[in-house]
């Protein structure tokens, strides 16, 4: 029975994963995605003030084996690429369902804010000072996008397969956390 939920889990993450920046609330019909904004034309709210790098950076190395135990990550490193085409990470276990994808070249947290009305939610958030947003999310899941340079993202896809922990009832918040602890692996820009 765990393990059908773990799969079904997995396939509606999975789901959102895929359609989190491709498709709007209307059903499921993609909608065009605009080119990236210039580099230079940043919303200030969206500025990055301490800049990480993740260009080339691979995503199953974002969070330590130990930073893994802790957050109860416990599904082992799948390595993937991405709706973006570039490194991806899956972690799919008993416990959690998380993705870590790499958002670089497609405009970073700028490009997300500017499709804001193509998400079935959509929020502002913070992580750990820098700029982020909630995206396509539930009680059960949550997708946080933590702007890390000025074009470029780090993307936490968050879904609780069992209740161990009762800070991962709040998925949007969970989220955060993973995205606060791979924060301090990324090298500055």
């Amino acid at each position: 029975m765990l393990r059908r939920a773990t799969v079904l889990a997995t396939s509606v993450l999975a789901a959102v994963a895929t359609s989190s920046c491709s498709l709007g609330a209307g059903g499921g019909q993609q909608s065009p995605q605009p080119a990236p904004p210039p580099a230079g034309n940043v919303d200030p709210a969206l500025k990055v003030k301490s800049p990480k790098n993740v260009d080339g950076a691979d995503a199953c190395r974002m969070l330590t084996p130990e930073q893994r135990t802790a957050l109860q990550i416990d599904g082992p490193p799948a390595p993937k690429k991405n709706e973006y085409g570039a490194s991806g990470c899956e972690f799919v276990g008993d416990l959690t369902t998380v993705f870590v994808d790499v958002n670089t070249g497609h405009g970073g947290l700028s490009q997300i804010y500017s499709n804001k009305e193509s998400f079935d939610n959509f929020a502002p958030a913070e992580v750990n000072g820098y700029p982020a947003a909630q995206i396509n999310y539930s009680d059960a899941l949550c997708t946080i996008s933590t702007g890390v340079a000025d074009t470029q993202a780090v993307e936490i896809y968050f879904a609780k397969n069992s209740a161990q922990s009762p800070e991962m009832n709040d998925p949007c918040g969970y989220a955060k956390k993973i995205s606060g602890e791979v924060l301090k692996n990324l090298p500055a820009a």
